[in-house]
């Protein structure tokens, strides 16, 4: 099969315009009829690509360019499991990539995706299609770009930022779901893969960062995770002022919107989707986090100490945090001391009662008396009398030998 002939057939399987998509999600049965169809031309693209001669993109034609640029649409169209896919189109679409590569001499698809010449036709294919009045009539093309862009590193990204930016955009500030957290899969990508002079380029981030704010008031928990993760690499690249640790910025906005959420916050899946954020947004600080010292040790201690069916899980993030924030805010750690003495050694007690108040699995169990001798020894290197002074008297706290076994394991505490 000559690539003219290849081309045509892939054009078959690009899926069209279908403007039903507009107001409502794609499903199943919107394709139920295509499947067929769709898989009887994967057949006859395989078997098209199969009897493919080697070629080198640099000497082939623009017909031939164009053709093998319709090819990785349909794979990227084809790349993961979606209503318009099937297991054959998905697995047929991995094995033309892989006879692709062989046949050009790649050894990866992403360097075929790279190569400037076809990206370039890529982009001219999805961008006109990803306009923000039409793109929901397109879910394959969708599908194709995220595909695309996920493949794109630097120095490439840079530039074909200002190409790829306002196709993500539209589908971060999409009202589904799943377009939502696949746009924040995209931001965070790109964010992690441009560097900050490119990000501040006509104001990118300040238009990004508007977005994700209001992401992190949504109900639905996986959504608010994905927006702290974007949020977390956006101020991490632009935001931090090494010589002026203490000012106000973007990252405190969101910090005090995260704290607020958490506080008031009863549903178990968003609490546990909280302090999942809350730890991934600690990470991204730095010592200025010490203007919340009150606020983050009050948050942290209720999330510890409620029992909220998880089996030790949200726990175990919580100390985490703890332990990240004792580390970020180590010069403030004498005059926080005592709260966060405090809120360790309650955990303790509660987790090796022999009634705990809070079920933990085994091993999650063991990970968090681990966290705590972790957080012990960090405090008593970083405020070594006021932690002997506090723990004065602890002789006669109703505790069993679990307890004492793991204070007596820190020399610096006796």
């Amino acid at each position: 099969m000559a690539w003219a002939a290849i081309q045509e057939v892939s054009e078959r399987l690009i899926l069209p315009k279908q403007d039903q998509f507009e107001d409502r999600p794609c499903c199943q049965e919107d394709f139920s009829a295509l499947i067929p169809e769709i898989d009887r031309n994967f057949r006859a693209l395989l078997d098209g690509v199969n009897n493919l001669p080697h070629f080198s993109i640099e000497t082939m034609s623009t017909e031939e360019k164009s053709a093998l640029a319709s090819i990785v649409l349909v794979c990227g169209e084809h790349s993961a499991e979606k209503p318009w896919t099937s297991n054959f189109s998905i697995e047929s679409s991995k094995n033309i990539s892989l006879v692709l590569c062989k046949l050009g001499n790649f050894s990866k698809l992403e360097e075929l995706i790279l190569n400037p010449i076809i990206l370039k036709m890529l982009l001219n294919s999805l961008c006109p299609k990803m306009e923000p009045n039409s793109w929901k009539c397109r879910p394959a093309t969708v599908q194709c770009f995220g595909w695309v862009v996920l493949k794109i590193v630097p120095p490439t990204f840079g530039e074909v930022l200002p190409r790829i930016f306002p196709a993500n955009l539209v589908i971060l500030d999409d009202w589904e779901t799943e377009y939502k957290i696949f746009g924040c899969q995209l931001m965070v990508h790109l964010i992690n893969n441009v560097t900050k002079a490119e990000l501040q380029r006509q104001q990118f981030d300040d238009v990004v960062f508007d977005i994700l704010q209001r992401l992190v008031y949504e109900r639905e928990a996986v959504i608010v995770v994905q927006a702290i993760k974007c949020i977390a690499a956006l101020v991490t690249k632009v935001d931090h002022k090494y010589n002026q640790p203490f000012e106000i910025g973007r990252y405190d906005k969101v910090l005090k919107i995260l704290l607020f959420q958490m506080e008031f916050e009863q549903g178990l899946e968003l609490r546990k989707a909280y302090v999942e954020s809350l730890l991934l947004y600690l990470e991204a600080g730095s010592v200025s986090l010490i203007l919340w010292s009150q606020r983050i040790l009050r948050v942290i201690s209720e999330y510890l100490m409620i029992e909220d069916a998880s089996g030790g899980a949200s726990q175990l993030l919580a100390l985490k945090a703890l332990l990240v924030f004792l580390k970020k805010t180590w010069p403030r750690a004498n005059s926080n001391a005592n709260q966060t003495l405090t809120i360790v050694l309650r955990l303790l007690l509660g987790a090796t009662k022999r009634e705990p108040s809070i079920v933990m699995k085994k091993d999650v169990k063991c990970q968090i008396l681990d966290l705590i001798k972790e957080c012990l020894q960090l405090l008593s290197s970083l405020a070594p009398i006021k932690c002997r002074e506090l723990l004065k008297g602890l002789e006669q706290v109703p505790a069993g030998d679990e307890f004492w076994s793991v204070l007596n394991s820190i020399p610096e505490l006796k």
